[in-house]
């Protein structure tokens, strides 16, 4: 597999592990609908095509899905910053 598929890979079993869980838990149900709904999911995916180009040749495929999905599921955006954490787009990704 290329760094990019692999990467695609990686986000994607991601995408679908966290919309379970969000859908799972009665709490979070309603309020994160947007992040596994199929309109949720396909912008995430876009910005996921979009990003697997631009993954700096000396980074981890890892690391970079990490990025990506830090910056991108809304849960885990508001999970660090709940636990003062700053957020930003990663520089590979930025637009």
């Amino acid at each position: 597999m290329t760094k990019e598929e692999q990467f695609l890979w990686i986000v994607q079993t991601a995408i679908l592990a966290n919309g379970i869980n969000l859908a799972a838990d009665p709490e979070r149900r309603v309020e994160y609908k947007d992040t596994y709904s199929s309109t949720g999911v396909r912008i995430v995916m876009r910005e996921a095509v979009r990003a697997a180009s631009l993954i700096p040749k000396d980074m981890d495929v890892g690391d970079a899905a990490d990025d990506f999905c830090l910056w991108m599921f809304r849960n885990h955006k508001e999970a660090l910053l709940a636990e003062d954490h700053t957020t930003r787009v990663p520089y590979w990704f930025a637009r």
